[in-house]
């Protein structure tokens, strides 16, 4: 109780500075129902709830919040007039609160990754309630990769339900749960943390069948489903009427193009870890990370890692039916991994459900795998933007970034239809060798109308070239050691930070399709290892680009 009172006078304390921000001219309060939830007497307590707001004379107006809908706001309104969030008014406010929280979260994405497209990013919700649900639809509709969890059992049973919606025409199936499980009558259970079953029966109610998330993989035609669990635990329910029929969990059939993990043999039990984190989980995060591993070898060295840290006490398990092509986690580079250990994600309480991007995924064989991967949409770059992304990806850029790297490519020289391609593997991206071959006259829009002309010719045999983002143009850009000669010009004594595979000479400053403002883009200089921002008038060479993947 005292905990619950203190917790709505801090919300209270919180709510004039939120006023103040938004500059609303309003102070703030909370008002908070300490009681269950779920008892059906809802009219006489909210109406109870009026008869009190009515007595502060206007200075406090309620409105829904957690736990409370428009129905209840119903209720207090045929006791004061000091109530919002009605039905057929402004009603429930979480989709604008969700809103909100989505397009705060594309602000933070455009100064972290110098573009403001979720897509690809992995987002993890911890609690699904209706704010969350609102926000959910938004990532995922963006292309957002979602994890979910929540302690509310009923929340769980609907995050599967709508991970096996989300799943239609996805390439890849990613389920992962760290918790209990129990087995029972040869079956495996997910366990809520708010789960309270009272006899065995009560098990199909409160907790969720293991096999309820490999049919809604089967079902959604995914070319490959991975399902991991590292729920080999203790029976947490034994004493209250829930007889496990053996330690850990039992093997489960895994279908075509499938694989399950456990985190140790069917029937026996995994270690919770002393540091927060389980051997098995740490293990695979480890590996998870590393690029270079293939899906079985994840497993294999995630196996290895977990049987050395516990003294061969517990040795992971995988079963898999047959899968075609080769997947990669982390990309399919073999340059070594740099010894350092990635961070674990935070321990998250109760069930946890991946769920997937939109569609679109693939499976990557070692050729195609990509790993670099680069913002290929159109957008505008403040300065203090563009230095942000060249620093995140290691960019040199001198002047802004001299220690930058810059990366390793795979480049691959290729005549595609009588004509000279780049093919860069590592970030997926197919260019011309020589480019434009002199300054394209009209500014940004001829070099736009350049790039239309190739595609109406069909350079290479495609008709889908484009002009090259910021990002994607200084990924080009090479160290001085690495660069190539200016042979032919009178300051050949430097280097043309471009990679020797390219003609230099046909492009040595290149459009962007990114604007820094109304009026300004960015140019790539190639010569002097910068990156400028002109007027649009600017007459830039070209070196168009394309997704090999798109």
């Amino acid at each position: 109780m005292i905990g619950a009172s203190r917790k709505a006078a801090l919300l209270a304390l919180s709510s004039p500075f939120k006023s103040a921000v938004a500059g609303i001219n309003l102070g703030g309060g909370k008002s908070v129902i300490i009681g269950d939830n779920k008892r059906t007497d809802r009219e006489a307590l909210f109406r109870a709830h009026g008869r009190v707001i009515e007595t502060l004379g206007g200075r406090y107006i309620t409105a829904e919040d957690i736990g409370t809908s428009p129905a209840d706001m119903e209720f207090i309104k045929l006791e004061t007039d000091h109530v919002a969030g009605l039905l057929g008014l402004s009603g429930d406010p979480s989709p604008v609160t969700a809103y909100g929280v989505y397009v705060g979260m594309k602000a933070a994405a455009r100064f972290r990754w110098s573009g403001d497209s979720l897509a690809g990013k992995t987002v993890a919700v911890q609690g699904a309630g209706k704010v969350a649900y609102h926000l959910m639809q938004h990532l995922h509709a963006e292309g957002a990769s979602l994890i979910v969890t929540d302690i509310d059992e009923e929340k769980v049973r609907r995050a599967v339900q709508e991970f096996g919606t989300a799943l239609q025409g996805a390439s890849v199936a990613f389920f992962y749960y760290a918790g209990h499980g129990v087995q029972v009558r040869g079956a495996n259970y997910l366990v809520p943390v708010s789960a309270n079953p009272t006899k065995e029966t009560d098990v199909d109610f409160q907790m969720v069948n293991a096999d309820l998330v490999l049919r809604q993989m089967e079902g959604a035609g995914t070319q490959l489903n991975l399902l991991i669990l590292d729920a080999c635990r203790n029976n947490p329910l034994a004493g209250r009427g829930v007889r496990a029929t053996g330690g850990g969990l039992a093997q489960m059939q895994a279908p075509e193009g499938t694989l399950i993990s456990y985190a140790t043999q069917p029937g026996n039990v995994a270690q919770d870890g002393s540091d927060g984190h389980s051997p098995y989980t740490r293990a695979l995060a480890n590996a998870l990370s590393t690029p270079g591993l293939d899906l079985f070898a994840v497993f294999n060295e995630t196996g290895l890692a977990v049987k050395k840290s516990t003294g061969g006490t517990q040795q992971p398990w995988v079963a898999s039916s047959p899968i075609e092509g080769k997947f990669y986690f982390a990309g399919a580079s073999n340059q070594p991994p740099t010894g350092q250990t990635p961070p674990v994600p935070a321990p998250m309480s109760g069930p946890m459900a991946a769920l997937p991007a939109a569609p679109g995924a693939r499976i990557a064989s070692p050729s195609t795998a990509t790993s670099l991967r680069l913002r290929s949409e159109k957008t505008t770059l403040s300065r203090d933007e563009a230095k942000v992304m060249i620093v995140t990806h290691d960019f040199y850029r001198a002047g802004w970034n001299d220690p930058g790297k810059s990366g390793v490519h795979q480049y691959e020289t290729q005549v595609q239809h009588g004509a000279l391609v780049v093919l860069d593997h590592a970030t997926g991206l197919m260019w011309q060798r020589g480019g434009s071959g002199k300054p394209v006259q009209g500014g940004w829009q001829g070099a736009e109308q350049y790039v239309h002309e190739l595609n109406a010719k069909g350079f290479g045999g495609f008709d889908d070239w484009r002009l090259p983002t910021l990002e994607e143009a200084m990924s080009l850009m090479t160290t001085p050691e690495e660069g190539q000669s200016r042979a032919g010009r009178s300051d050949d004594t430097k280097v043309a930070h471009l990679a020797r595979v390219f003609e230099i000479a046909g492009a040595y400053f290149i459009w962007t399709t990114d604007l820094l403002a109304p009026g300004r883009g960015w140019v790539v200089y190639f010569m002097e290892g910068q990156c400028l921002d002109e007027t649009l008038n600017y007459n830039a060479y070209v070196r168009a680009v394309r997704s090999l993947h798109p």
